[in-house]
């Protein structure tokens, strides 16, 4: 698992993305040297492009 400082830029850099409203549960793991991140998002309904 990675440290809070790193998990609050996590969130922060998530929730400074256009169109987020909120982050949530994110979950972390450690392989070798990387770190995996795996995260929910709300977003604002109107501010979202469709693929």
């Amino acid at each position: 698992s990675i440290d809070k400082a790193e998990l609050d830029a996590i969130n922060g850099i998530a929730a400074s993305v256009p169109g987020v409203q909120n982050v949530y549960d994110i979950k972390t793991r450690k392989s070798g040297q990387k770190s995996i991140v795996d995260l929910e998002i709300g977003v604002i309904k109107d501010r979202c492009q469709q693929y």
